[in-house]
């Protein structure tokens, strides 16, 4: 008993110290970095009244619910700096999500290398500190894959298990309206459930239509302007 204690205080002092190199690295770069086109963009539209704002959106790739949130703490008066440092707590929590998972799927050990990884890979730091949709974009669909693991995995109570299906569609509903490419990433977790429990089918296709019946509104429209030519003889 006293072993086993030791070796869970033990993951928890390196779990903390996975979420600390992943700070490190991630604030250090999100406080020094100069501004990039792409993230002028999104302050530029999260700064327009709501109204205009997503009068824009309906004719831009992505959807609103980031530029909601960022429009939120623009209002608040909120510096750069920390807008990024949100945008740093969703890739940290991202990491977080990501050992529950392979700690809920394999090992203690397994999960601390994932972990680890995740808090060292460029790419990824990179786009955590980054004032676009994806940090926000990788939480919520890491979120709803683990919520999905916990009703696969484990037998759960009725009204758990309800509270649980309500939230993972609420998860991928979001996910949704950040980024279209959350589609995939649902389309990917009903082919998780067809090969790991197929008992589940039918409470995944239900609380899969419950998130796309709110998706709708946003979908992108067929009435796009139609692209400006540099040549009005047809040339580029």
């Amino acid at each position: 008993m006293g072993l086993a204690r030791r070796t869970r205080r033990l993951e928890a002092w390196l779990f903390l110290g996975i979420i600390l190199l992943a700070s490190i690295t991630r604030f250090a770069a999100a406080l020094r970095r100069p501004l990039y086109v792409d993230e002028g963009l999104s302050l530029t539209v999260s700064a327009l009244p709501i109204g205009q704002e997503l009068a824009f959106l309906r004719f831009d790739f992505h959807p609103p619910l980031f530029f909601l949130a960022l429009h939120a703490l623009e209002s608040a008066s909120a510096p750069i700096w920390l807008l990024r440092c949100a945008v740093v707590v969703c890739g940290l929590a991202s990491i977080a999500l990501l050992v529950l998972i392979v700690r809920l799927w394999s090992t203690p050990r397994a999960a601390l290398i994932a972990g680890t990884a995740a808090a060292l890979m460029p790419s990824l730091a990179f786009y955590d500190t980054w004032l676009r949709m994806y940090s926000l974009l990788g939480m919520l669909q890491l979120a709803a894959f683990s919520v999905l693991s916990l009703l696969v995995r484990q037998p759960l109570e009725r009204r758990r298990r309800l509270v649980l299906w309500a939230a993972w569609a609420a998860l991928n509903a979001a996910a949704l309206y950040t980024h279209y490419l959350a589609i995939i990433s649902l389309a990917a977790q009903l082919a998780f459930v067809l090969v790991m429990r197929r008992s589940l089918i039918f409470e995944t296709l239900l609380s899969t239509a419950a998130a796309l019946a709110v998706w709708p509104p946003q979908f992108p429209p067929n009435d796009r302007p139609p692209p400006v030519s540099r040549n009005a003889n047809g040339g580029d």
